[in-house]
């Protein structure tokens, strides 16, 4: 039997460090969104507005600062 190349265990070593960065990734995106999201709805709890403007704002602001550190990392600066 042929053994394994030796590079085998290096890109199976990569793929688990990739899933682990970008999961770690998802989940800070995720958790940044609905801290917004929640500081939005406690907004407007306090305000009474019929109109749900702190859980929109809360969101887009939560989006835009979930986004914000992918796209800056990976920005081209040559």
């Amino acid at each position: 039997m042929d053994p394994k190349p030796p590079h085998h265990n290096n890109n199976k070593k990569s793929s688990l460090s990739d899933y682990a960065k970008y999961s770690g990734l998802a989940i800070q995106m995720l958790a940044t969104i609905l801290i917004c999201v929640y500081l939005g709805h406690q907004f407007d709890k306090w305000t009474q507005w019929k109109f749900p403007a702190g859980i929109l704002s809360g969101m887009f602001i939560g989006l835009f600062g979930a986004l914000y550190p992918v796209f800056k990392s990976t920005s081209n600066k040559n």
